[in-house]
């Protein structure tokens, strides 16, 4: 997003500096049409740099959404072997008492 203000920032600045030269150019100076002309000319190569950056960024971004996505059901994953590992814990535990009360039981016969 920071990348796209200030590419709109150095659109801004472009048009202002074409504006420029155009009075320039009818005011007939030279010097300051050429200056202007190389102020543009690096405006508009950083501005071609933030948009190679803005699209890396986008892509990157593609790329973090789906690891995101993936750990995203893994985790769901997970979370649902816990669930069944902690009912077969009770379920063990439940046939653990049932069979020592049994043995209990025809200990006391």
């Amino acid at each position: 997003m920071e990348a796209r203000d200030e590419i709109r920032q150095l659109s801004e600045c472009i048009k202002a500096l074409r504006e420029q030269k155009v009075s320039v150019s009818v005011s007939g100076s030279n010097d300051h049409l050429k200056k202007y002309e190389e102020e543009n000319n690096k405006l508009e190569e950083e501005k071609k740099k933030l948009v190679e950056e803005k699209k890396k960024l986008e892509e990157e971004k593609k790329k973090l959404d789906e690891e995101k996505k993936t750990l995203a059901i893994e985790v769901m994953g997970a979370n649902e072997r816990e669930k069944m590992l902690r009912q077969l814990i009770v379920l063990s535990w439940g046939c653990f008492i049932v069979v020592i009360g049994m043995c209990l039981g025809m200990g006391k016969k």
